[in-house]
Formats: structure tokens, sequence, C-alpha cells
């Protein structure tokens, strides 16, 4: 899926306002209890903001639904999975002033919900691991996943995960 149309450097939050795309927003706001943001997408197609807590700073400064986050206190979000966007968000200290350069991507957004993606990299296993749970896999030391999604069910620690069999193809 397309993310950037646009060749163009993305413009630093330091910079004047006035180099924004037309497409682009900077919002600026203290961190309250949470950001006030849910996230959707991944390394794979980016970071989106997939709802916004109603009345949050977030949401009084227009971030919406749609909208891909391109750089949050000039750490850029391009390539990065979902768990650490949402890690680096929640792990940002109460009051500080969160800065965040924005990119309305509504029609990109929908397609990436449609489509279920998100993160997409490949794993090799180091240690041999036996499930604990009916939704946990096995697996031995060597074997390669794909992994699809770094904050399963919307759970921090839990990864969705594809086993690449021996003749490369994804197998469970």
């Amino acid at each position: 899926l397309p993310v950037s149309p646009s060749d163009a450097p993305v413009p630093s939050v330091t910079h004047d306002d006035s180099i924004l795309r037309p497409s682009m927003k900077l919002v600026k706001f203290k961190k309250g209890e949470s950001v006030g943001l849910r996230l959707a997408g991944g390394n794979d197609v980016g970071i989106f903001v997939a709802g916004v807590l109603e009345d949050s700073p977030a949401a009084k400064e227009g971030l919406e639904e749609g909208d891909q986050i391109l750089r949050v206190n000039n750490v850029d979000f391009a390539n990065i999975i979902r768990e650490e966007a949402v890690l680096f968000l929640l792990d940002l200290p109460r009051g500080e002033e969160v800065t965040i350069l924005a990119q309305r991507k509504k029609d990109v957004y929908r397609r990436i919900v449609e489509s279920d993606v998100g993160d997409s990299f490949y794993i090799r296993t180091h240690f041999e691991y036996e499930k604990e749970s009916p939704y946990g896999l096995s697996f031995n030391k060597g074997e390669v996943f794909r992994v699809v999604d770094t904050l399963y069910n919307g759970k921090l620690g839990s990864w969705l995960a594809i086993r690449i069999g021996k003749n490369h193809q994804e197998v469970e």
C-alpha cells in the first residue's frame, strides 16, 4: 500500500510550520493521563491514528482517525512497529509537551483497516518454547516466523506470527 505519495522530505517539527505540506498538521499539547490515541498500522504501512479519546488534548488539537503519525517529539515514526509506537507514547511523562507531526491519509487508513495489514518482519527463534495457553504457539530453536501484528488484540507483549515451513511457505 502506498503510504507517502510524495518523495519530498518530511519537515522536522523544529522547523517553521509554514513549510508543512497542505495535508500535514503539527499539533502540540501537554500529556495528561495518556496521549489519548489508539494506533493502527505498523512498520509495513506506517503508524495511523485509529481512535482519539473524546475531550483529550490530542482531540482538541485536531488529531483525527485516519491521520498518519510521521513524527513525535522529533522521533521518526516511519518504519517502527506498532508496539514500539505505543510504548513510546506510554513512556512520555505526564505533563510533558508532546509535538506530533501528522498527515491526513484517511483513504490509505481505510485500506489498511480493510486488509488488516500493519507490521511485517521475520524473526528466527534462538530457544525452544512450549505454549502456556491455547492461543500460544510452541516452537523449536531455529524456526522462522513472519510477525504480522506486534499488538495482537490490543495487548502489549502479544504478537501474531505465522510459522514459515522448510519450503519457505507460510504454514501456521
